[in-house]
């Protein structure tokens, strides 16, 4: 499935605020952040997940996040509280 480029623009402004403190946004390459990266690489938050066995760096995840935003069926959402990235959640693939 192929959307034109203004139905990404809107993608990019979806959020869902669960409360004061948190809430889920869809992710940007802007997004990607010294600390993120080095969540995703830390064994002890991602030993329970498939990322346990890559290394990643700044480039990847910018790709990766970047092939999400331009997904026609994924959506790629950053958990957000008191402002602070903490993690992530992807809904996918959606039909």
């Amino acid at each position: 499935m192929k959307l034109e480029r203004s139905v990404y623009k809107k993608k990019e402004n979806i959020q869902l605020i669960v409360n004061s403190k948190c809430q889920l946004r869809i992710l940007t390459k802007k997004d990607v952040s010294d600390d993120y990266i080095f969540w995703i690489n830390d064994f002890d938050v991602t030993k329970y997940t498939e990322q346990r066995f890559h290394s990643h760096t700044k480039l990847d995840v910018e790709n990766f996040v970047d092939e999400k935003f331009n997904s026609g069926s994924d959506f790629l959402f950053g958990i957000y509280v008191d402002e602070k990235h903490i993690g992530n959640i992807k809904l996918g693939s959606i039909k």
